[in-house]
Protein backbone atom coordinates (compact mmCIF):
# COMPACT_ATOMS: atom_id res chain seq x y z
CA UNK A 1 0.00 0.00 0.00
CA UNK A 2 2.74 2.06 0.73
CA UNK A 3 4.62 1.81 -2.65
CA UNK A 4 1.21 2.54 -4.08
CA UNK A 5 0.84 5.60 -2.72
CA UNK A 6 4.64 6.53 -3.12
CA UNK A 7 3.92 5.54 -7.19
CA UNK A 8 0.63 7.46 -7.55
CA UNK A 9 2.26 11.13 -6.32
CA UNK A 10 4.90 10.27 -8.21
CA UNK A 11 2.34 10.69 -10.75
CA UNK A 12 0.95 13.81 -9.84
CA UNK A 13 4.42 15.34 -9.48
CA UNK A 14 5.49 14.39 -12.76
CA UNK A 15 1.84 15.92 -14.60
CA UNK A 16 2.69 18.91 -12.42
CA UNK A 17 6.06 19.49 -13.78
CA UNK A 18 5.00 18.97 -17.31
CA UNK A 19 2.01 20.91 -17.00
CA UNK A 20 4.37 23.91 -16.34
CA UNK A 21 6.93 23.32 -18.91
CA UNK A 22 4.37 23.01 -21.90
CA UNK A 23 1.36 25.56 -21.23
CA UNK A 24 1.74 27.22 -24.53
CA UNK A 25 0.92 24.33 -26.16
CA UNK A 26 -2.04 23.07 -23.98
CA UNK A 27 -3.38 26.34 -24.89
CA UNK A 28 -2.79 26.07 -28.63
CA UNK A 29 -4.36 22.38 -28.25
CA UNK A 30 -7.33 24.23 -27.13
CA UNK A 31 -7.25 27.01 -30.14
CA UNK A 32 -6.63 24.29 -32.92
CA UNK A 33 -8.74 26.10 -35.26
CA UNK A 34 -6.25 28.41 -37.68
CA UNK A 35 -9.30 31.51 -37.46
CA UNK A 36 -11.80 33.29 -35.80
CA UNK A 37 -14.25 35.25 -37.28
CA UNK A 38 -15.65 38.37 -36.08
CA UNK A 39 -18.70 39.65 -37.87
CA UNK A 40 -19.75 43.40 -36.55
CA UNK A 41 -23.33 43.58 -37.86
CA UNK A 42 -23.90 47.73 -38.21
CA UNK A 43 -20.79 48.24 -39.67
CA UNK A 44 -21.25 45.17 -42.11
CA UNK A 45 -17.35 44.23 -41.62
CA UNK A 46 -16.04 40.86 -40.91
CA UNK A 47 -12.42 40.60 -39.80
CA UNK A 48 -10.68 37.41 -39.55
CA UNK A 49 -7.93 37.01 -36.58
CA UNK A 50 -5.51 34.66 -36.25
CA UNK A 51 -3.50 33.30 -33.09
CA UNK A 52 -0.62 35.01 -31.19
CA UNK A 53 2.68 33.86 -30.10
CA UNK A 54 -0.14 32.94 -27.04
CA UNK A 55 -2.16 31.35 -29.23
CA UNK A 56 -4.84 33.58 -28.55
CA UNK A 57 -6.85 35.24 -31.96
CA UNK A 58 -5.89 38.73 -31.54
CA UNK A 59 -4.09 39.36 -35.09
CA UNK A 60 -6.19 40.67 -37.45
CA UNK A 61 -5.61 39.54 -40.71
CA UNK A 62 -7.69 40.06 -43.81
CA UNK A 63 -11.29 42.17 -43.61
CA UNK A 64 -14.10 42.06 -45.74
CA UNK A 65 -17.11 43.82 -46.67
CA UNK A 66 -20.44 41.83 -46.16
CA UNK A 67 -24.39 42.18 -45.71
CA UNK A 68 -25.98 41.39 -42.79
CA UNK A 69 -29.75 42.24 -41.75
CA UNK A 70 -32.12 43.22 -38.94
CA UNK A 71 -32.41 39.06 -38.49
CA UNK A 72 -28.57 38.32 -37.61
CA UNK A 73 -27.97 37.05 -33.95
CA UNK A 74 -25.65 38.27 -31.78
CA UNK A 75 -23.78 35.80 -29.69
CA UNK A 76 -20.44 33.42 -30.20
CA UNK A 77 -21.36 30.43 -32.81
CA UNK A 78 -19.75 27.31 -34.37
CA UNK A 79 -19.34 26.35 -37.59
CA UNK A 80 -21.07 23.22 -38.31
CA UNK A 81 -21.38 22.75 -42.06
CA UNK A 82 -20.87 23.84 -45.43
CA UNK A 83 -22.47 23.89 -48.85
CA UNK A 84 -20.75 24.53 -52.54
CA UNK A 85 -24.34 25.78 -53.77
CA UNK A 86 -27.14 26.49 -50.86
CA UNK A 87 -31.25 27.44 -51.91
CA UNK A 88 -31.46 30.64 -50.16
CA UNK A 89 -34.75 32.30 -48.72
CA UNK A 90 -37.14 33.02 -52.16
CA UNK A 91 -35.61 30.34 -54.41
CA UNK A 92 -32.38 31.91 -55.03
CA UNK A 93 -29.14 30.39 -54.22
CA UNK A 94 -25.55 31.56 -53.26
CA UNK A 95 -22.47 30.05 -53.74
CA UNK A 96 -19.64 28.64 -50.62
CA UNK A 97 -22.10 28.91 -48.14
CA UNK A 98 -20.61 27.72 -44.39
CA UNK A 99 -23.44 27.63 -41.93
CA UNK A 100 -23.62 30.22 -38.81
CA UNK A 101 -26.03 29.03 -36.83
CA UNK A 102 -29.68 27.70 -37.54
CA UNK A 103 -30.69 29.40 -40.84
CA UNK A 104 -27.79 31.86 -40.45
CA UNK A 105 -25.03 31.34 -43.38
CA UNK A 106 -22.09 33.17 -44.58
CA UNK A 107 -22.77 32.99 -48.74
CA UNK A 108 -22.15 34.85 -51.72
CA UNK A 109 -24.55 37.58 -52.84
CA UNK A 110 -27.47 35.55 -54.34
CA UNK A 111 -28.05 34.27 -57.69
CA UNK A 112 -31.48 33.96 -59.23
CA UNK A 113 -30.40 30.17 -60.50
CA UNK A 114 -27.57 27.99 -59.91
CA UNK A 115 -25.65 29.50 -62.35
CA UNK A 116 -23.19 32.11 -61.18
CA UNK A 117 -23.98 34.36 -64.59
CA UNK A 118 -26.67 34.76 -63.03
CA UNK A 119 -25.92 36.65 -59.73
CA UNK A 120 -28.18 39.51 -58.44
CA UNK A 121 -26.33 43.47 -59.80
CA UNK A 122 -28.35 45.51 -57.52
CA UNK A 123 -27.67 42.90 -54.22
CA UNK A 124 -23.97 42.85 -55.31
CA UNK A 125 -23.84 46.67 -54.98
CA UNK A 126 -25.73 46.47 -51.68
CA UNK A 127 -22.74 44.89 -49.81
CA UNK A 128 -22.19 46.98 -46.75
CA UNK A 129 -25.78 47.66 -45.92
CA UNK A 130 -27.58 45.75 -43.78
CA UNK A 131 -30.21 44.59 -46.14
CA UNK A 132 -30.28 40.43 -45.99
CA UNK A 133 -33.16 38.72 -43.92
CA UNK A 134 -30.38 37.46 -41.24
CA UNK A 135 -27.59 35.22 -43.55
CA UNK A 136 -24.03 37.40 -44.46
CA UNK A 137 -23.61 37.97 -47.53
CA UNK A 138 -20.18 38.36 -49.11
CA UNK A 139 -18.39 38.42 -52.76
CA UNK A 140 -17.31 35.13 -54.10
CA UNK A 141 -13.51 35.80 -53.60
CA UNK A 142 -14.85 36.52 -49.63
CA UNK A 143 -16.99 33.66 -49.39
CA UNK A 144 -14.87 31.32 -50.84
CA UNK A 145 -12.04 32.17 -48.54
CA UNK A 146 -14.23 31.09 -45.29
CA UNK A 147 -15.26 28.12 -47.11
CA UNK A 148 -11.75 26.51 -48.10
CA UNK A 149 -9.65 28.52 -45.33
CA UNK A 150 -12.18 27.90 -41.85
CA UNK A 151 -12.78 24.07 -41.38
CA UNK A 152 -16.37 23.41 -39.68
CA UNK A 153 -15.92 24.59 -35.49
CA UNK A 154 -14.36 27.57 -36.64
CA UNK A 155 -15.60 30.35 -33.82
CA UNK A 156 -18.02 33.19 -35.18
CA UNK A 157 -18.13 35.81 -32.87
CA UNK A 158 -21.42 38.38 -34.27
CA UNK A 159 -21.74 42.21 -32.34
CA UNK A 160 -22.52 45.77 -32.70
CA UNK A 161 -19.67 48.35 -32.60
CA UNK A 162 -19.22 51.83 -34.51
CA UNK A 163 -15.68 51.00 -34.75
CA UNK A 164 -15.50 48.55 -38.05
CA UNK A 165 -12.95 46.42 -36.60
CA UNK A 166 -8.82 46.97 -36.96
CA UNK A 167 -8.40 47.03 -40.66
CA UNK A 168 -11.44 49.28 -41.09
CA UNK A 169 -14.06 48.75 -43.34
CA UNK A 170 -13.14 47.99 -47.31
CA UNK A 171 -14.43 49.63 -50.24
CA UNK A 172 -16.89 48.02 -52.42
CA UNK A 173 -16.53 47.11 -55.62
CA UNK A 174 -19.90 47.83 -58.03
CA UNK A 175 -21.03 46.90 -61.15
CA UNK A 176 -23.16 48.22 -63.77
CA UNK A 177 -27.15 47.87 -63.03
CA UNK A 178 -28.36 48.46 -66.95
CA UNK A 179 -29.04 44.14 -66.19
CA UNK A 180 -30.50 43.18 -63.71
CA UNK A 181 -28.09 39.68 -63.53
CA UNK A 182 -24.50 38.96 -64.35
CA UNK A 183 -20.84 37.78 -62.88
CA UNK A 184 -19.22 38.57 -59.23
CA UNK A 185 -16.23 40.51 -60.36
CA UNK A 186 -14.04 38.30 -57.93
CA UNK A 187 -15.44 34.90 -59.47
CA UNK A 188 -12.36 34.14 -61.50
CA UNK A 189 -13.18 30.15 -60.66
CA UNK A 190 -16.52 30.64 -63.03
CA UNK A 191 -15.98 29.72 -66.71
CA UNK A 192 -16.71 32.14 -69.58
CA UNK A 193 -16.80 35.26 -66.66
CA UNK A 194 -16.38 38.24 -68.34
CA UNK A 195 -14.51 40.09 -65.61
CA UNK A 196 -11.27 37.65 -65.36
CA UNK A 197 -9.92 38.87 -68.78
CA UNK A 198 -10.43 42.66 -67.86
CA UNK A 199 -8.13 45.19 -66.63
CA UNK A 200 -8.18 48.55 -65.52
CA UNK A 201 -7.69 51.54 -68.01
CA UNK A 202 -6.11 54.55 -68.42
CA UNK A 203 -7.32 57.02 -70.72
CA UNK A 204 -6.22 60.50 -71.31
CA UNK A 205 -2.64 59.75 -70.97
CA UNK A 206 -0.52 60.63 -74.28
CA UNK A 207 2.95 62.56 -74.96
CA UNK A 208 2.34 66.31 -74.09
CA UNK A 209 4.77 69.29 -75.39
CA UNK A 210 5.26 71.78 -72.38
CA UNK A 211 6.59 75.49 -73.04
CA UNK A 212 9.21 76.52 -70.73
CA UNK A 213 8.49 77.66 -67.64
CA UNK A 214 4.34 76.76 -67.75
CA UNK A 215 2.40 75.17 -65.63
CA UNK A 216 1.97 71.54 -65.95
CA UNK A 217 -0.59 68.93 -63.96
CA UNK A 218 0.54 65.22 -65.36
CA UNK A 219 -2.94 64.68 -64.29
CA UNK A 220 -4.52 66.85 -65.77
CA UNK A 221 -7.22 64.77 -68.08
CA UNK A 222 -6.28 61.36 -67.13
CA UNK A 223 -8.84 59.03 -66.33
CA UNK A 224 -8.65 55.16 -64.94
CA UNK A 225 -11.70 53.08 -64.89
CA UNK A 226 -12.01 50.02 -63.14
CA UNK A 227 -13.29 46.64 -64.61
CA UNK A 228 -16.62 47.00 -63.91
CA UNK A 229 -16.16 50.79 -65.41
CA UNK A 230 -15.94 52.70 -61.96
CA UNK A 231 -14.15 55.87 -61.92
CA UNK A 232 -11.29 55.39 -59.86
CA UNK A 233 -9.34 58.38 -61.50
CA UNK A 234 -8.49 59.61 -57.72
CA UNK A 235 -6.19 55.97 -57.38
CA UNK A 236 -3.57 57.10 -59.96
CA UNK A 237 -0.28 57.17 -59.05
CA UNK A 238 2.36 58.63 -60.81
CA UNK A 239 6.41 58.01 -61.08
CA UNK A 240 8.45 60.88 -63.31
CA UNK A 241 11.83 59.99 -64.30
CA UNK A 242 14.22 62.46 -66.15
CA UNK A 243 16.99 61.13 -67.55
CA UNK A 244 16.74 58.14 -65.86
CA UNK A 245 16.44 59.22 -62.39
CA UNK A 246 13.56 59.20 -60.47
CA UNK A 247 12.30 63.28 -60.21
CA UNK A 248 9.11 64.83 -57.92
CA UNK A 249 7.94 66.70 -60.86
CA UNK A 250 8.27 68.42 -64.26
CA UNK A 251 10.70 71.38 -63.58
CA UNK A 252 9.58 73.13 -66.68
CA UNK A 253 12.58 75.31 -66.45
CA UNK A 254 14.77 72.25 -66.96
CA UNK A 255 14.44 71.46 -70.83
CA UNK A 256 14.10 68.01 -72.15
CA UNK A 257 12.23 64.44 -72.31
CA UNK A 258 10.42 63.35 -69.26
CA UNK A 259 8.73 59.47 -68.72
CA UNK A 260 5.63 59.81 -66.86
CA UNK A 261 4.25 56.43 -65.63
CA UNK A 262 0.65 56.63 -64.61
CA UNK A 263 0.08 53.06 -62.49
CA UNK A 264 -3.50 51.77 -60.72
CA UNK A 265 -4.87 49.11 -58.91
CA UNK A 266 -8.46 48.59 -58.42
CA UNK A 267 -10.07 47.35 -55.62
CA UNK A 268 -10.30 43.15 -57.32
CA UNK A 269 -5.98 43.88 -56.98
CA UNK A 270 -5.92 44.22 -60.84
CA UNK A 271 -3.33 46.41 -62.32
CA UNK A 272 -2.56 48.88 -64.96
CA UNK A 273 -0.23 51.02 -66.05
CA UNK A 274 0.61 53.55 -69.04
CA UNK A 275 4.17 55.40 -70.03
CA UNK A 276 4.25 58.76 -71.82
CA UNK A 277 6.56 61.54 -72.41
CA UNK A 278 6.43 64.92 -71.67
CA UNK A 279 8.82 67.04 -73.17
CA UNK A 280 9.65 70.77 -71.70
CA UNK A 281 10.57 72.71 -74.88
CA UNK A 282 11.95 76.27 -74.66
CA UNK A 283 10.24 78.66 -77.52
CA UNK A 284 10.93 81.69 -75.51
CA UNK A 285 12.44 84.36 -77.26
CA UNK A 286 14.66 87.04 -75.46
CA UNK A 287 13.22 90.61 -75.32
CA UNK A 288 15.39 93.56 -76.49
CA UNK A 289 13.80 96.91 -75.23
CA UNK A 290 15.12 100.60 -75.33
CA UNK A 291 14.39 103.83 -73.35
CA UNK A 292 12.80 105.40 -76.53
CA UNK A 293 14.88 107.16 -79.44
CA UNK A 294 18.41 109.53 -79.41
CA UNK A 295 17.90 112.87 -79.73
CA UNK A 296 21.48 114.88 -80.71
CA UNK A 297 22.17 118.56 -81.75
CA UNK A 298 25.32 117.58 -83.84
CA UNK A 299 26.61 114.66 -85.82
CA UNK A 300 29.12 112.59 -84.25
CA UNK A 301 30.89 109.27 -84.56
CA UNK A 302 28.27 106.50 -83.33
CA UNK A 303 29.71 104.83 -80.21
CA UNK A 304 28.64 101.40 -79.12
CA UNK A 305 28.21 103.13 -75.50
CA UNK A 306 25.84 105.59 -77.40
CA UNK A 307 24.20 102.59 -79.29
CA UNK A 308 23.53 100.50 -75.98
CA UNK A 309 22.68 103.37 -73.89
CA UNK A 310 19.33 102.30 -72.06
CA UNK A 311 18.66 98.72 -73.89
CA UNK A 312 17.17 96.69 -71.46
CA UNK A 313 17.97 92.54 -72.51
CA UNK A 314 15.66 90.16 -70.48
CA UNK A 315 14.91 86.24 -70.61
CA UNK A 316 12.80 83.92 -69.38
CA UNK A 317 11.51 86.97 -67.24
CA UNK A 318 15.71 87.52 -66.06
CA UNK A 319 17.90 90.35 -66.95
CA UNK A 320 20.89 89.97 -69.48
CA UNK A 321 24.06 91.98 -69.52
CA UNK A 322 23.72 94.10 -72.61
CA UNK A 323 26.96 93.32 -73.74
CA UNK A 324 26.36 90.13 -76.13
CA UNK A 325 23.94 92.64 -77.89
CA UNK A 326 24.81 92.69 -81.46
CA UNK A 327 23.91 96.08 -83.47
CA UNK A 328 23.56 97.75 -87.20
CA UNK A 329 23.68 101.44 -87.83
CA UNK A 330 22.28 103.06 -91.10
CA UNK A 331 21.12 106.17 -92.26
CA UNK A 332 17.11 106.12 -92.49
CA UNK A 333 16.76 109.89 -93.87
CA UNK A 334 18.93 112.90 -94.20
CA UNK A 335 17.93 116.38 -94.98
CA UNK A 336 18.26 120.32 -94.58
CA UNK A 337 19.01 120.58 -90.21
CA UNK A 338 17.77 116.35 -89.97
CA UNK A 339 19.75 113.06 -90.39
CA UNK A 340 17.97 110.39 -88.83
CA UNK A 341 19.92 106.85 -88.28
CA UNK A 342 18.03 103.70 -87.76
CA UNK A 343 19.63 101.36 -85.05
CA UNK A 344 18.62 97.62 -85.07
CA UNK A 345 19.34 95.67 -82.44
CA UNK A 346 19.79 91.55 -82.00
CA UNK A 347 20.48 89.10 -79.95
CA UNK A 348 20.20 85.18 -80.10
CA UNK A 349 19.89 83.20 -76.79
CA UNK A 350 21.19 80.06 -76.39
CA UNK A 351 17.81 78.42 -77.54
CA UNK A 352 18.34 79.79 -80.90
CA UNK A 353 15.42 82.00 -80.23
CA UNK A 354 16.39 85.53 -81.16
CA UNK A 355 15.12 89.32 -80.25
CA UNK A 356 15.15 92.19 -82.18
CA UNK A 357 14.37 95.76 -81.53
CA UNK A 358 14.64 99.21 -83.48
CA UNK A 359 15.34 102.78 -82.42
CA UNK A 360 16.37 105.93 -83.67
CA UNK A 361 18.74 108.79 -83.51
CA UNK A 362 17.66 112.06 -84.70
CA UNK A 363 21.02 114.71 -85.89
CA UNK A 364 18.58 118.15 -85.23
CA UNK A 365 20.51 120.65 -86.09
CA UNK A 366 18.03 123.31 -86.25
CA UNK A 367 16.42 125.40 -83.67
CA UNK A 368 12.55 125.54 -82.89
CA UNK A 369 10.18 128.70 -84.64
CA UNK A 370 8.69 131.17 -82.33
CA UNK A 371 6.29 133.47 -83.38
CA UNK A 372 3.95 136.05 -81.79
CA UNK A 373 6.43 137.70 -79.32
CA UNK A 374 5.53 141.04 -79.00
CA UNK A 375 5.69 143.92 -76.29
CA UNK A 376 2.47 144.39 -74.36
CA UNK A 377 0.34 145.93 -71.55
CA UNK A 378 -1.15 143.04 -69.05
CA UNK A 379 -3.51 143.77 -65.89
CA UNK A 380 -3.49 142.17 -62.79
CA UNK A 381 -6.13 142.68 -59.72
CA UNK A 382 -5.14 141.91 -56.29
CA UNK A 383 -7.29 143.22 -53.17
CA UNK A 384 -4.76 146.09 -52.25
CA UNK A 385 -3.70 146.68 -55.59
CA UNK A 386 -0.07 145.82 -55.16
CA UNK A 387 0.75 142.32 -54.78
CA UNK A 388 -0.99 140.93 -57.89
CA UNK A 389 0.97 138.18 -60.05
CA UNK A 390 0.53 137.82 -63.61
CA UNK A 391 -0.50 134.33 -65.16
CA UNK A 392 2.43 133.37 -67.65
CA UNK A 393 -0.01 131.70 -70.00
CA UNK A 394 -1.05 135.48 -70.64
CA UNK A 395 2.13 136.21 -72.77
CA UNK A 396 2.43 132.64 -74.59
CA UNK A 397 -1.18 131.50 -75.37
CA UNK A 398 -0.86 133.84 -78.49
CA UNK A 399 2.38 132.43 -79.84
CA UNK A 400 3.38 129.94 -82.25
CA UNK A 401 5.90 127.15 -82.16
CA UNK A 402 7.09 124.64 -84.07
CA UNK A 403 10.08 121.98 -85.22
CA UNK A 404 11.03 120.15 -87.36
CA UNK A 405 11.45 116.82 -85.44
CA UNK A 406 10.05 117.82 -82.13
CA UNK A 407 6.42 118.13 -80.93
CA UNK A 408 6.24 121.44 -79.27
CA UNK A 409 3.60 123.30 -77.42
CA UNK A 410 2.81 126.43 -76.22
CA UNK A 411 3.56 125.24 -72.85
CA UNK A 412 6.93 124.32 -73.70
CA UNK A 413 7.83 127.87 -73.35
CA UNK A 414 9.78 129.29 -70.89
CA UNK A 415 9.35 133.09 -69.67
CA UNK A 416 11.40 134.50 -67.32
CA UNK A 417 10.36 138.31 -65.96
CA UNK A 418 13.50 141.12 -65.15
CA UNK A 419 12.01 143.91 -63.96
CA UNK A 420 13.35 147.45 -65.64
CA UNK A 421 11.97 149.78 -63.42
CA UNK A 422 8.13 151.22 -62.44
CA UNK A 423 5.39 148.79 -64.16
CA UNK A 424 8.26 147.80 -66.73
CA UNK A 425 9.75 144.33 -67.17
CA UNK A 426 12.02 142.50 -69.58
CA UNK A 427 10.21 139.15 -71.05
CA UNK A 428 12.51 136.51 -72.04
CA UNK A 429 10.86 133.76 -74.10
CA UNK A 430 12.99 130.38 -74.76
CA UNK A 431 11.65 127.58 -75.73
CA UNK A 432 13.99 124.15 -76.75
CA UNK A 433 13.64 121.13 -78.75
CA UNK A 434 14.50 117.27 -77.67
CA UNK A 435 17.79 117.53 -79.05
CA UNK A 436 18.93 120.67 -76.92
CA UNK A 437 18.56 123.46 -79.33
CA UNK A 438 17.09 126.27 -78.19
CA UNK A 439 15.50 129.61 -79.22
CA UNK A 440 15.03 132.56 -77.07
CA UNK A 441 13.28 135.86 -77.90
CA UNK A 442 12.65 139.24 -75.87
CA UNK A 443 10.10 141.95 -75.36
CA UNK A 444 9.00 144.55 -73.47
CA UNK A 445 5.69 144.23 -71.28
CA UNK A 446 4.18 146.59 -68.88
CA UNK A 447 2.42 145.18 -65.65
CA UNK A 448 -0.59 147.19 -64.26
CA UNK A 449 -1.62 146.66 -60.63
CA UNK A 450 -5.00 147.01 -60.01
CA UNK A 451 -7.09 147.03 -57.31
CA UNK A 452 -9.65 144.22 -57.28
CA UNK A 453 -13.55 145.96 -56.61
CA UNK A 454 -15.25 143.79 -53.79
CA UNK A 455 -18.59 142.96 -54.13
CA UNK A 456 -20.62 143.25 -50.76
CA UNK A 457 -22.32 140.59 -49.18
CA UNK A 458 -25.74 139.94 -49.37
CA UNK A 459 -27.81 139.58 -46.07
CA UNK A 460 -31.23 137.85 -45.20
CA UNK A 461 -31.69 140.72 -42.11
CA UNK A 462 -34.59 142.37 -42.80
CA UNK A 463 -34.04 146.54 -42.65
CA UNK A 464 -36.91 148.93 -41.70
CA UNK A 465 -37.31 152.35 -42.67
CA UNK A 466 -34.90 154.23 -40.57
CA UNK A 467 -32.20 151.39 -40.70
CA UNK A 468 -32.74 149.26 -38.07
CA UNK A 469 -33.18 145.87 -37.58
CA UNK A 470 -37.02 144.72 -36.89
CA UNK A 471 -37.47 142.61 -33.26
Amino acid sequence: MKKLCTRIAALFLLAAVFAGIFPANAVAAQNSKPYLIKVNKKMCTVTIYEQDKKGKYTVPVKAMLCSTGAETPLGTFKTPSKYRWRLLVGDVWGQYSTRIVNGVLFHSVWYYSKNEATLSNRQFNNLGKMVSHGCVRLNVEDAKWIYDNCPLGTTVVVYNSDNPGPLGKPEGIKVSEKTKMGYDPTDIWAEGNPYVKKTPKITGAKNRTIDYGTEVSVKDKVKATSITGQDISSSIKTQITFQGKAVKKIDTKITGKYKVTYKITDIGKKKAEKTVTFTVVDNVKPVLKTLGDLYWSEDKKITRKDVLEGVELTWHGDSYNSDNVTYETTVEEEKEGLKVYLISYSYKAPNGKTGTATRRIYVDTQAPVMDGVTDGEYTVESPDGLSGELDISLLTEQLKVSDNVSELTNKDIAVSLELIGGEYYKAVYSIKDQAGNETTKEARIRIIQKQAVLLEEETDTPSTENGTSEI
